[in-house]
């Protein structure tokens, strides 16, 4: 017996200690993996939630981006306004020339300035549209009627059929057709306007 057991082999010490930090090593590779898939995870997340900010930032900017648009229009149009309210002789001669009076050539020429002022500001107006990416009922409904309105007239007609051609095509196509649904529709709203509505019948002699 003491024979045996002294002939038995005893243990390797490198092969016990070598055995023992196993657990350990894939304790800490588990770890590893699970903090990895956390992290994706935290990341996806923070993808999503400034993909969120920034949509509401674009959002945030599109909407002033609009308001200052809608705000140039009015300071546009606020000197044009005020020239004719402000004076009886400019409105005098401003609804002359519209209404396709015969003009001599200064007259001519003011009215030719006046005409270009309308439709370049409009024009200022559509360009800034379309580079913000505005819809273009934008434009329709807040920029082109008050020069529809006047394109629309004898004289405005007279004056657009000679200085169309120098605004973009675009531009030009999309007054055409404001337009045409002016003179179409209700119009300026002004019934003593004339693309105010339909054109008053002729009264007959039985009238």
């Amino acid at each position: 017996m003491d024979a045996k057991t002294d002939s038995a082999p005893a243990a390797s010490p490198d092969a016990s200690e070598s055995a023992t930090p196993a657990p350990a090593k894939a304790g800490w590779l588990t770890w590893l993996q699970a903090s990895a898939h956390v992290a994706e995870i935290v990341g996806v997340i923070l993808v999503v939630a400034s993909l969120f900010f920034l949509s509401a930032q674009i959002q945030q900017n599109t909407t002033q981006l609009r308001r200052a648009d809608l705000n140039a229009t009015h300071d546009h149009w606020s000197a044009i306004r005020l020239f004719m309210a402000g004076d009886r002789e400019h409105a005098a001669f401003w609804s002359a020339s519209l209404n396709g009076a015969e003009l001599d050539p200064p007259d001519q020429i003011r009215f030719n300035a006046l005409m270009a002022e309308y439709a370049r500001a409009t024009f200022q107006i559509w360009d800034r549209n379309k580079s913000s990416n505005f819809d273009k009922d934008d434009f329709v409904r807040s920029a082109a009627p008050p020069l529809a309105r006047v394109l629309c007239t004898a004289g405005g007609l007279h004056w657009w059929s000679q200085f169309r051609t120098e605004f973009p095509a675009g531009f030009a196509e999309e007054m055409d057709e404001v337009v045409a649904a002016m003179v179409l529709g209700p119009g300026s709203g002004d019934p003593q306007h004339p693309c105010g509505g339909p054109s008053p019948q002729p009264v007959t002699a039985n009238g």
